[in-house]
């Protein structure tokens, strides 16, 4: 459910097949979008549940419009909840167990033991409040962490840091499609590296966290014939430093000649690699 966003329950009977639907109020606005049906312990009828449209479903819905792919924010750590005896004693947040290096998390400061325990100005009291708040800031934009760091002197310290978050990436039974999907530079695509799948954490501590890597390189292109592979992270292109898929193609585009990139094999190997300029 925290992938859908905050949940509306409804009273109106909903049957298999509408899910959907739009869900309207007495005065006639758009809520929510119905989706599946709950069965309840005790009711004769499964319970309604619809994805409540505010700020960030509309966000996703203007995404989705324009034929692009929805972006949702990654901060790059590993939370869990907190136990049952620190609930009891009214302690709140979502503790850090592990931060992945070179990743948005790392770079705000956040550090193993620290307890999340509001995003914006959103509390955050569970691993699912915190993927949904994080999720509805925008890919690469900044967002402010209060963070609770325990000290055994004094018990602890509110901090306030601030982390600009990557692109997290989405796991999908069927392949993704947009009418508008990652440019094409010389023969490849490019990414933040957090969306890529595959081993995230062994990536991120080998290269030091490239911010940019490449999704996909067609064979026998420009790029493929410079020896970059699809996975490669992206350090650097003609000396300037990339630290998103956006900036890369806007200094890419101001290339018309041959380009000069570092990158990191998916080997861990660090190379410069010239990429020839495209014919006339």
């Amino acid at each position: 459910i925290h992938q859908l966003g905050t949940m509306l329950h409804t009273d109106v009977k909903t049957v298999v097949g509408s899910s959907g639907g739009a869900l309207v109020d007495i005065r006639g606005r758009w809520i929510g979008l119905t989706t599946s049906l709950v069965a309840g312990w005790g009711q004769e009828h499964a319970a309604g549940l619809a994805i409540a449209t505010d700020g960030f479903f509309l966000r996703v819905v203007e995404a989705l419009k324009a034929g692009q792919q929805p972006e949702y924010g990654f901060l790059g750590i590993q939370p869990e909840n907190l136990g049952l005896a620190e609930l009891e004693r009214g302690s709140v947040g979502v503790r850090v167990s592990a931060v992945i290096p070179g990743l948005p998390g790392a770079a705000a400061g956040l550090r193993e033991g620290d307890v999340i325990v509001q995003v914006g100005s959103q509390a955050v009291s569970s691993r699912n409040d915190l993927f949904r708040e994080l999720a509805k800031v925008p890919t690469g934009q900044s967002v402010t962490l209060q963070v609770h760091r325990p000290k055994q002197s004094t018990g602890g310290q509110l901090v306030t840091l601030e982390a600009q978050l990557a692109k997290k990436f989405m796991a999908t039974n069927r392949p993704v499609y947009s009418l508008h999907g990652p440019t094409d530079w010389r023969g490849a695509q490019v990414e933040y590296q957090t969306a890529i799948a595959g081993e995230l954490e062994r990536i991120a501590v080998a290269r030091g966290g490239p911010k940019v890597a490449f999704l996909s390189v067609t064979p026998d292109s420009l790029v493929w014939r410079a020896g970059l592979r699809a996975g490669y992270a992206i350090t650097s292109i003609n000396g300037q430093s990339i630290q998103s898929p956006a900036q890369f193609h806007q200094v890419a585009s101001e290339i018309s000649g041959q380009a000069t990139l570092d990158v990191v094999a998916n080997d861990g190997r660090i190379l410069t690699a010239v990429v020839a300029a495209e014919e006339p």
